[in-house]
C-alpha cells in the first residue's frame, strides 16, 4: 500500500510543481468551495496532496483550500509530507512552504488542526539506529511548526516484529511528549493483525489507531463490508483505553490496488454507521484517503453517506 501511495505522490507532487510554475500555480484539485451546507459528525480529516508544502502557494490559494474543508467539515488536515530516508531523516525541501501554510490556515480558521502526516518503510522499523532520528523529526514539527499531531505511517505491517514497533513507537511517543496528539495508519489486513495484548500494547503509544479500509484484497462489495465488520470489531474490542478507533475511507482512482467501485466513502460510512448503531464500535471520526482523488461521486457520498 505504501508503495502505491508514494507511487502516486512522486507522480502527483511533479504534476504539481509544474501547474504552479507554468499555470500560475492553479492546482488540478482545488474545487471551489460552494456547495450545500453540510453538518459536521464527529471530528473528520482528510489527506491533503503531496506537493502543498513543497510548491509555493499564494494566500488566497491557501485560503481557498480551508474554505473548502470547512465547508465540507474536515476539521483536520493531514499534511502529506514526504517519506523518511534511509536513515531516519528528512528532507526540508519537502517541506518548505509548511510554515507559510500555518500561518494563513490559521488565520483564516483557526479551528482546524494541521497534522504532519510522515511514512516509512518496514526497513527502519527493523533499524533501531535509526528510531531516535525519525523521532527528532516528529519532534521538530511539533516544536518548530506548531503542528497539532503526528501520523505515522510505516509499510507493510507484519506480526513477527512487533517489539520493533513498540520500540519505534515507545521512542516518538518520548520525544514528542504526551500531549500531543499521535496517530498511526494501520493496515486492515486480516492477515496481518497484532495479537489482542500487542494491539493493546502498542495502541497505548497513540491517540488515534487509523485501519486503513482501502487498498484491499476485495473485489465484491459483500467482501468488503465482511471485513469492515471483522477489522473494525476487533480493533475497537483490542485498543488500549487512551486509544480511539478513526477509520480512514477511500476516495482515489482505480489502480490495481483499488476498486472505487468496491472501496468507496458510500460503503464504508454505511457498515461503519451500521456498526456505531449496534454498538459494536465506537469512533471519533473519519479520515479520507485522499483530496486529490475527490471528485462528484465522492462530494455526494460525503454529504449523503456521512454527514447527514
Amino acid at each position: 500500500m505504501i508503495r502505491a501511495r508514494w507511487l502516486a505522490g512522486t507522480l502527483l507532487a511533479s504534476a504539481l510543481l509544474t501547474a504552479c510554475r507554468a499555470g500560475g500555480g492553479v492546482f488540478p484539485s482545488v474545487p471551489e468551495a460552494s456547495g450545500p451546507s453540510v453538518t459536521a459528525r464527529e471530528e473528520n480529516g482528510i489527506f491533503l496532496d503531496h506537493g502543498f508544502d513543497a510548491s509555493v502557494m499564494s494566500d488566497g490559494q491557501i485560503r481557498k483550500v480551508v474554505a473548502w474543508l470547512k465547508a465540507r467539515a474536515f476539521t483536520y488536515q493531514l499534511h502529506n509530507i514526504t517519506a523518511f530516508n534511509a536513515d531516519g531523516t528528512m528532507d526540508p525541501a519537502k517541506y518548505s512552504q509548511l510554515a507559510h501554510w500555518i500561518r494563513v490556515s490559521r488565520a483564516a480558521d483557526p479551528d482546524q488542526k494541521i497534522v504532519a502526516y510522515l511514512s516509512g518503510s518496514l526497513a527502519l522499523v527493523n533499524t533501531p539506529s535509526t528510531w531516535h532520528e525519525i523521532a527528532r523529526v516528529c519532534r521538530m514539527f511539533v516544536k518548530r511548526y506548531g503542528v497539532d499531531g503526528v501520523n505515522l505511517d510505516f509499510e507493510p505491517y507484519r506480526t513477527d516484529n512487533v517489539a520493533n514497533y513498540k520500540g519505534l513507537f515507545r521512542t516518538v511517543r518520548r520525544a514528542i511528549g504526551a500531549s500531543t496528539d499521535l496517530s498511526l495508519d494501520y493496515t486492515a489486513d486480516p492477515g496481518y493483525q497484532w495479537t489482542p495484548s500487542d494491539f493493546k500494547a502498542v495502541s497505548a503509544y497513540f491517540n488515534l489507531i487509523m485501519p486503513m479500509l482501502y487498498d484491499t484484497s476485495c473485489r465484491s462489495k459483500s467482501c468488503y463490508r465482511a471485513l469492515l465488520r471483522k477489522i473494525l470489531a476487533y480493533q475497537y474490542a483490542h485498543k488500549a483505553a487512551n486509544a480511539e478507533i478513526y477509520p480512514l475511507i477511500p476516495t482515489e482512482a482505480r489502480s490495481r490496488w483499488h476498486d472505487p467501485a468496491v472501496e468507496n466513502i458510500a460503503t464504508a460510512a454505511t457498515e461503519i454507521q451500521s456498526l456505531e448503531n449496534a454498538n459494536k464500535i465506537g469512533i471519533a471520526g473519519v479520515g479520507v484517503w485522499w483530496y486529490y482523488g475527490w471528485n462528484h461521486r465522492a462530494e455526494s457520498d460525503w454529504e449523503n453517506d456521512w454527514l447527514k
